[in-house]
């Protein structure tokens, strides 16, 4: 299957050479005092458009996001991320695909794949 170099070419101008940034609560019960705490996570990362296949509606699209700073409560959270091998499967980074997904991919008409890096583990 050839790669689709307009629709690869849209992606890029789209989300490469920008920076991003993303942030959502965690909502936190405490048992103990019976209250609702918070957590506020914070991302900052950029994007690669990888690989682009396919023509219309059946185009899939591969673009790599690279994390370049994780903040919990202001706090550094980019090597609690790291110490656990970058795991695209927390349930935060599964939190910041999902919003990634839905605030900007989900206007095209096709499907795009993300896939997770931490900036010093990213070679291009």
């Amino acid at each position: 299957m050839e790669e689709n170099l307009k629709i690869k070419k849209l992606l890029k101008k789209t989300f490469e050479n920008k920076d991003f940034e993303s942030s959502f609560e965690d909502e936190i019960i405490s048992w103990m005092d019976d209250e609702t705490l918070y957590e506020e996570y914070s991302f900052k990362y950029f994007m690669e458009v990888e690989r682009v296949l396919g023509e219309g509606s059946k185009t899939v699209a591969s673009i790599n996001v690279i994390i370049t700073d994780i903040q919990k409560d202001d706090d550094d959270f980019y090597y609690d991320w790291v110490e656990n091998d970058y795991d695209e499967r927390t349930w935060y980074i599964d939190k910041l695909e999902y919003i990634i997904s839905d605030e900007m991919f989900s206007f095209f008409p096709f499907s795009i794949y993300t896939t997770f890096y931490g900036h010093d583990e990213y070679k291009k």
